[in-house]
């Protein structure tokens, strides 16, 4: 519950390793670690932000984590739902149809599917809506006649595949 506390070391970390990364060569082991380590930083940061209903900013930092981290599925779904609160339909949107990308699984997590629907609804674009409510319908069919498997859901994010692994 110490957001406040929590944003100010996440920002005075992230300063400081992204110091280090212009300090040193990208040779170096200091420049190395500190690239490994920033968008986890990041991430906390975005999400402490967040929690304190400071939504554009976490927006803003979400847009800073670059596709190549391993929990980027995870940072699509943090963003859509920081795009959300925020009022930025355009970029709530972008970040779903980005988690619908080929890398990921073909299933989205149901929050996702219930901030769709309800943007489409609000925008009153009906063919969308009712096509978003069609692919929660053969979701739902394809886990109630098992053609979806927890193999299948676990393969959409880095951290659960691993999971699946051990």
């Amino acid at each position: 519950g110490k957001f406040n506390a929590a944003r100010s070391d996440y920002d005075w970390v992230a300063h400081l390793l992204k110091k280090r990364m212009n300090q040193y060569p990208p040779t170096t082991s200091y420049h190395r670690q500190a690239k490994v380590l920033y968008p986890y930083v990041l991430q906390s940061l975005a999400r402490a932000l967040y929690s304190m209903g400071r939504y554009k900013q976490a927006l803003e930092i979400y847009s800073w984590i670059r596709p190549d981290f391993p929990r980027f599925r995870q940072i699509l779904f943090e963003k859509m739902w920081a795009a959300f609160r925020a009022g930025k339909v355009e970029k709530a949107l972008g970040a779903i149809a980005s988690q619908r990308s080929a890398y990921f699984s073909r299933y989205l997590e149901p929050e996702s599917y219930l901030v769709q629907i309800y943007l489409y609804k609000v925008l009153c674009r009906d063919s969308d809506f009712k096509a978003v409510l069609a692919e929660v319908d053969r979701y739902k069919r394809d886990l109630q006649s098992k053609k979806i498997t927890y193999d299948d859901w676990a393969q959409g994010d880095l951290d659960t595949r691993t999971l699946l692994q051990l």
